[in-house]
């Protein structure tokens, strides 16, 4: 839990281990062998377990906020930045880089800022979106009017191809017809106008 100085009541006196009550305290954080407190000018002070260290905060300055945890202290200073110590050298080395705000005193507007920053961000990718949307629409509109000009040209082109067929058909027969005389060749004249007649009416509907 983080409490920040502005919201808590300055001027306070609680009672802390050795320190008296004129030492101004306005906020303790107690865990099972230690606590720390938060004085008004920005100090830290600590008394208990400190095995691991936790407790070191005498050169603390600044500090608008205070942590602990089991083995660790945190503080954050008013210009954002934050202070450990405690059990283990990587996180507190990790942890002393953060850079939460950038000034205590424009805290707020920062949030502020922040928070229109987000909300931009926020309508910026949504827009990205939907123009990825209407783009991805327009695209499967294009390639389905490209299939159906596609399909189109194609049903055209083998209807052209079977007028032709259907053509050539009919010019052989029509010279074949005349040469069908006499008995002997009346079957095939029945068959080859038969044909013609066919090839006239599926001419006539492909060509419709």
């Amino acid at each position: 839990m983080v409490e920040i100085l502005s919201k808590a009541k300055v001027g306070s006196t609680l009672e802390f281990g050795a320190y008296e009550q004129d030492d101004n305290i306005i906020y303790i954080v107690a865990r099972e062998y230690y606590a720390i407190g938060l004085k008004a000018d920005g100090t830290v002070v600590a008394a208990g377990y400190n095995e691991d260290e936790q407790c070191e905060v005498s050169k603390w300055r600044d500090i608008v906020a205070i942590a602990a945890s089991s083995h660790r202290t945190v503080g954050i200073k008013k210009d954002g930045t934050v202070v450990v110590t405690g059990k283990d050298e990587s996180i507190r080395s990790e942890i002393s880089q953060w850079k939460l705000f950038n000034d205590f005193r424009t805290l707020e507007q920062e949030r502020i800022v922040a928070k229109e920053k987000q909300e931009a961000e926020r309508i910026a990718a949504k827009e990205i979106q939907e123009a990825e949307r209407k783009a991805f629409i327009e695209k499967e509109k294009a390639e389905q009017e490209a299939r159906i000009v596609a399909q189109k040209a194609a049903r055209e082109k083998e209807e052209a191809a079977r007028i032709t067929a259907l053509q050539n058909e009919k010019a052989k027969l029509k010279t074949e017809l005349p040469t069908l005389k006499g008995i002997f060749k009346a079957g095939r004249r029945k068959e080859v106008e038969a044909r013609l007649a066919e090839i006239e009416r599926e001419l006539k509907k492909l060509t419709e």
